[in-house]
């Protein structure tokens, strides 16, 4: 079983086995592989969700730049005018 979310606030967790499986539908036509391999599957599910996170914050920052650089632009624009 895999923790999706947590919300503390509630008291409640997001739980998924989903994740686990190496193939959907896996659960219920092999329950003992799906706990045979959760380790590794949980590791991989982790992995994915950190390399998406830092995508996102990579994207975030970009367009942090991007959006300072525009405004240095515009400053640079209206100092000329």
């Amino acid at each position: 079983m895999l923790i999706l979310s947590k919300d503390a606030e509630r008291g409640r967790l997001s739980l998924s086995t989903k994740k686990l499986e190496p193939s959907p539908g896996d659960m219920l036509r092999n329950p003992a592989l799906v706990f045979e391999k959760a380790e590794e599957m949980g590791r991989i599910f982790r992995e994915r969700v950190a390399a998406a996170e830092a995508a996102a914050q990579a994207e975030e920052g970009a367009s942090s730049e991007m959006a300072g650089m525009e405004k240095s632009t515009d400053e640079s624009t209206d100092e000329s005018a």
